[in-house]
């Protein structure tokens, strides 16, 4: 299988509500072959795209501007769903019930002019 075909048949739902953000990851996806599930950019639009679509896995971003996906991991862990946190949240952050998969994406500071 080659590098651009490893998730080939996937349904993988995107939880990201910065834009630039959530199309890198779903640029990622779609280029290793999997179908890419929303990008969602609240809870609310991923928990309606859990209940409407099939999905295989998922890339969950940890703060939405409805509050924090961990409503979206529940819902996924319920159905068996595997899923990370992509995040720019120390693992702390994370509740107690979701310390699995975890990766951390590094803010850039911001400069002063």
């Amino acid at each position: 299988m080659t590098e651009t075909g490893m998730l080939e048949g996937r349904r993988i739902l995107v939880v990201e509500d910065e834009v630039i953000i959530s199309m890198w990851i779903a640029e990622i996806l779609r280029n290793a072959g999997a179908t890419v599930v929303g990008p969602a950019g609240s809870a609310a639009e991923a928990r309606d795209l859990i209940e409407r679509e099939t999905i295989d896995c998922a890339v969950l971003d940890y703060k939405m501007p409805d509050g924090t996906t961990e409503t979206v991991a529940d819902s996924l862990a319920c159905r068996g769903v595997p899923f990370v946190f992509a995040t720019g949240y120390y693992r702390g952050s994370l509740g107690a019930s979701h310390a699995g998969p975890y990766a951390w994406k590094r803010r850039s500071a911001k400069r002063n002019s």
